[in-house]
């Protein structure tokens, strides 16, 4: 009997995971054949600059659902990622907000490898709190490769009353996410004054063979 108990716990554990993985293969399934509902949708109805958004949002859940797990991304696959994540950021600001906006990131990138997602953190740090209708504001982002590393440069000016959604500049998850995968190989800074916010980020690229 304790034999067929253990049979038993273990047929019924074993099948509990599998269900809890097809759940997890369901749920991406599920949201992506609803956008692309939505993004037909739109195209049938002519509103070709929805369609385009609802295209792009798809985009940055699935690769963030497929390539999240990964150990590495190519560079190119990860400034494709933030380019469509700008646009939809860029979106919803005001044609006066985006003509403060400044964005360069690497047109043609090298051949090389990063981890993936880790650039995001930052880029939607600066939406969420370097973006705002104050007069003067402005927001630069610069992604570019110096010899074997990539630098990220963010640059803006702050709003007049501090942003209370998220928990800051601190970005403290990311920063302890560098310190597992590079150790003291990145450097990682932050510069304010009572008006601008700047941060500096440079690491290596894992160049492919």
């Amino acid at each position: 009997a304790t034999v067929q108990n253990k049979m038993h716990w273990a047929i019924q554990g074993k099948t509990a995971a599998e269900l809890h993985n097809l759940r997890a293969q369901l749920q991406p399934h599920f949201l992506f054949n609803t956008l692309n509902t939505i993004y037909s949708e739109a195209l049938q109805r002519d509103q070709d600059e929805l369609a385009t958004l609802i295209g792009e949002l798809s985009g940055l859940l699935r690769f963030s659902f497929k390539h999240g797990r990964q150990e590495t991304v190519s560079l190119q696959e990860e400034i494709d990622f933030l380019n469509s994540y700008l646009h939809l950021q860029l979106a919803r600001l005001t044609a006066t907000q985006r003509a403060a906006v400044a964005i360069n990131l690497i047109a043609n990138p090298p051949m090389c490898e990063l981890p993936p997602l880790l650039l995001i953190p930052f880029l939607e740090n600066a939406f969420v709190h370097g973006v705002h209708s104050d007069p003067g504001f402005f927001l630069h982002i610069d992604l570019r490769v110096q010899a074997n590393d990539l630098v990220l440069t963010i640059a803006n000016q702050k709003r007049s009353r501090p942003s209370t959604s998220g928990n800051g500049i601190g970005l403290s998850n990311t920063r302890q996410r560098l310190d597992r995968l590079y150790s003291n190989q990145y450097v990682l800074t932050e510069e304010q004054t009572p008006t601008t916010y700047k941060m500096y980020l440079q690491f290596p690229l894992s160049l492919t063979v």
